[in-house]
């Protein structure tokens, strides 16, 4: 999809496509899940697959990291700013440490056991937010582990 154009999309959209995905496999192990979702229609410039793909590794990577804890839980929260969109996914994790913060988005970075993960998908996902001229970010000194991603609204000017 790297190759595809850019076209105007929706976010709640592809947070509906993106749930379409991993829904069964969040209910299924008991973890509960709570969408926010813009009002109105949050328009982007985008290649939707590769945001997705962006959301996608997020949750999986929530998924993963709660998946044994008590009381599993995933929160989709969407905001509205000035130029950006704001979406944050968190989870019932208690954060990540210092020393795991600053690798998390260096290339084959992993926390994981073998085999379970190639720690690319941050990495991935960096590129793919700032190829869609936006920003992701670890949120530190949340009470949950969070992660935050800004997308520029749709130039409504350009169309």
């Amino acid at each position: 999809s790297s190759m595809d154009e850019k076209v105007p999309y929706s976010l709640n959209k592809i947070i509906d496509e993106t749930l379409d995905i991993c829904l069964e496999r969040i209910n299924n192990n008991g973890i509960a899940l709570k969408v926010e979702y813009f009002t109105g229609e949050p328009m982007i410039e985008c290649r939707s697959v590769e945001i997705s793909q962006v959301f996608l590794n997020l949750i999986n990577n929530s998924f993963q990291a709660i998946l044994s804890l008590p009381h599993p839980w995933i929160r989709i929260d969407c905001k509205e700013l000035f130029d950006f969109y704001e979406i944050k996914i968190s989870d019932c994790g208690t954060g990540i440490s210092d020393s795991v913060q600053k690798k998390l988005f260096q290339p084959f970075f992993t926390t994981k056991d073998i085999g379970v993960g190639t720690g690319l998908g941050l990495s991935i996902s960096r590129g793919i937010i700032e190829e869609h001229e936006g920003f992701i970010e670890y949120l530190d000194g949340a009470p949950h582990t969070t992660f935050t991603i800004k997308l520029p609204k749709l130039d409504t000017e350009d169309n």
